[in-house]
C-alpha cells in the first residue's frame, strides 16, 4: 500500500499542492560529541523539484492550474555532525512507489530507511537510515532506538495560523544504538561507533507552503541532566513580531506547554550565504517556573546552507544549564527560483530498481533492511 493511515501515523493529512509534513528525530551523544537529525518528509520542503513545481503552479491562473499531490515529492534528510565536522548532510528523494506507511501503527519506510513505533510501554521508536558520507566512497548508516522518558503527547497549532501543526510526540527520550561507516563498493564495515545519549521526536505538518505562512521559522531542542526544552517560533509573513510555543520539563514536574509573554531578538548575525539569523534571543515565559526568563545563545554555526542555518546553542539562565541545537529556516528564499538548481543538484534521486548510491542491505543488525510493512 502507499501513504495512508490513521490520525498521527505517516500519511498525507493534506495532499494538495503546497502541503507538507515531516517526522523529525534528533539526538546528541555528549561522549562521542555526535549530533544526528533524521527527517522523513512528505511534500519535501527542501526539494528543489517540489519548490519548482509549486512555483509553476502558483504562477498559473486558478482556471488553468493542474493540481498534483504533495506525496509525489517524498524525501529523507540526514544530518550528522561529529566534533564540529559534518559527517553526512544528505537529502534523498523517493518516488511514491518506494514510500510506504502502515495502516495500524506509526511506521514508515522510504527505500531502506524506516521508523517504527512500539505498542508497549515505555513508548519506543526504532529508526534505521543510511546515506552517503561526506568522505568519498563511504556510506553512513545507523540504527537508533528512541525510548520515551517523559510520557507526553500533544498537538499544538498557532491560533489564527492553523495551517501549521506541531505534534510533540516524544519530547524527551533516551537514545541508544550504533552508527557505521561502510565501504560503498564492498559493503565492508570501516568503523563502528556506539551511540548513547538523549533526543526527541516530533511531527510537523501544514496545508499551505511554509513560505506563505511565515518569513522565517526557528525550532530547537535542549537537554540537560535534570530536564530539557523544545521550542518553535516564527515571524508571520510581512509582520514584525515573533509567535512561539515552548515545552519545558524536569524530573520534578510534568511537561508543560508554555506560551511566551515575549520573544525578542537581542542580536542578529549573518551566515556566509547572507542569511540573517538570530544569534541571541530573550524569552519570557508566562508560567512562573524555574525557567521563566532566560536567553538562548547560538554559540556555533554548525551547518551553513543557502536556505537554512543549524546552530549549536545554550540557555543562559542561573537555574538551568543546557546545550542544544536549533534550525533557522529563511523561508523567503524558499520561493525564489534562483535557489532551485542548487537544491536539485545537491539531492539524490532514488529510482525503483536502481541502487543510486544506496548499498544492498546485508544481514548485520545495524542494516536498514527490514521486512516490508504490510
Amino acid at each position: 500500500m502507499n501513504l495512508s493511515s490513521n490520525t498521527d501515523n505517516p500519511r498525507p493529512i493534506v495532499n494538495s499542492p503546497g502541503a507538507y509534513q515531516w517526522w523529525n528525530f534528533e539526538c546528541y551523544d555528549p561522549t562521542q560529541d555526535i549530533f544526528i537529525c533524521v527527517q522523513f518528509h512528505i511534500g519535501t520542503i527542501f526539494s528543489g523539484y517540489y519548490l519548482e513545481a509549486l512555483h509553476r503552479y502558483f504562477k498559473q491562473l486558478p482556471s488553468t492550474q493542474i493540481p498534483f499531490q504533495s506525496s509525489e515529492f517524498n524525501g529523507l534528510k540526514i544530518l550528522v555532525v561529529q566534533n564540529r565536522k559534518i559527517i553526512c548532510d544528505s537529502l534523498q528523494e523517493f518516488p511514491l512507489s518506494l514510500s510506504v506507511a502502515s495502516d495500524d501503527q506509526t511506521a514508515m519506510r522510504m527505500g531502506y530507511n524506516r521508523f517504527v513505533e512500539s505498542k508497549g510501554a515505555p513508548l519506543t521508536y526504532t529508526l534505521t537510515a543510511q546515506a552517503p558520507s561526506r568522505k568519498s566512497g563511504q556510506l553512513f548508516r545507523l540504527k537508533l532506538i528512541f525510548t520515551t522518558l517523559v510520557p507526553f503527547k500533544a498537538s499544538f497549532s498557532f491560533s489564527e495560523y492553523l495551517t501549521h501543526q506541531w505534534i510533540a510526540t516524544a519530547p524527551f527520550c533516551q537514545v541508544d544504538g550504533i552508527c557505521e561507516w561502510v565501504n560503498l563498493d564492498s559493503g565492508a564495515c570501516i568503523k563502528s561507533l556506539p551511540f548513547l545519549g538523549h533526543g526527541h521526536h516530533d511531527h510537523h505538518y501544514g496545508s499551505i507552503p511554509l513560505f506563505q505562512l511565515a518569513d522565517q521559522l526557528d525550532r530547537g531542542f535542549h537537554i540537560s541532566k535534570t530536564g530539557g526544552m523544545n521550542y518553535i517560533f516564527f515571524k508571520p509573513k510581512d509582520l514584525d513580531i515573533l509567535i512561539g510555543q515552548f515545552i519545558t520539563w524536569n524530573f520534578s514536574h510534568d511537561p508543560q506547554w508554555i506560551k511566551p509573554k515575549s520573544l525578542s531578538v537581542l542580536k542578529t548575525t549573518h551566515s556566509f550565504f547572507g542569511i540573517a539569523y538570530p544569534k541571541k534571543i530573550q524569552v519570557h515565559l508566562e508560567s512562573p517556573t524555574y525557567l521563566s526568563l532566560f536567553s538562548i545563545y547560538r554559540s556555533q554555526l554548525v551547518v551553513d546552507h543557502p536556505l537554512y542555518s543549524i546552530c549549536r546553542e545554550e540557555i543562559q539562565n542561573t537555574a538551568f544549564a543546557s546545550m542544544g541545537f536549533s534550525t533557522h529556516l529563511a523561508l523567503t528564499r524558499f520561493k525564489k527560483p534562483i535557489f532551485y538548481p542548487f537544491l536539485k543538484a545537491s539531492s539524490i534521486l532514488i529510482k525503483p530498481n536502481s541502487s543510486n548510491s544506496i548499498l544492498p542491505p546485508d544481514e548485520s543488525d545495524v542494516s536498514t533492511a527490514r521486512p516490508p510493512i504490510n
